[in-house]
């Protein structure tokens, strides 16, 4: 059976009542991610990159709305102290992603955009429906971020 990959384009915004540097501090840490995120089980750093972060390099495991486990790498590739966070993937998952950060009247606007590329074809009999279910699941898991992000920088 050959090994398909799919690319998707996945797009999440939050508005959290927090300040831009509350999210940046938690956004800018993923070793504690797991802390707060419920989708995310464990991120080990592996290279700790220069003294802002950039260059560190990560491996992810996260749990999703369906059952299943992922995990795949992320190496920081630039920084814009408290606006841009750019990553690139690598794994079972793969591709350029970005956190924009904003200030907002009542908080920070958050923006994530994720190029992905899933390279592991995990149920080839669903791939008709791949495409909805994942950006269904990428869906549930994003929220379980903004929430648990809301309850450590305190946002309503």
């Amino acid at each position: 059976m050959a090994n398909t990959a799919a690319q998707y384009h996945v797009r999440t915004r939050w508005n959290v009542r927090a300040p831009v540097g509350a999210v940046w501090t938690e956004l800018t840490r993923p070793e504690a991610w797991p802390d707060w995120w419920k989708g995310v089980l464990v991120v080990d750093l592996l290279e700790a990159g220069d003294s802002s972060g950039l260059g560190a390099y990560r491996r992810m495991t996260c749990r999703a709305a369906l059952p299943s486990r992922v995990s795949f790498n992320m190496r920081t590739v630039r920084l814009e102290p408290r606006t841009v966070i750019e990553v690139m993937a690598d794994g079972e998952l793969s591709g350029p992603s970005r956190w924009q950060l904003t200030r907002t009247g009542n908080g920070t606007d958050v923006r994530y955009d994720w190029i992905v590329t899933v390279t592991k074809q995990r149920a080839p009999a669903l791939a008709l429906f791949a495409k909805s279910l994942f950006e269904w699941n990428h869906w549930i898991v994003m929220n379980w971020g903004r929430k648990g992000l809301e309850r450590r920088v305190g946002g309503r």
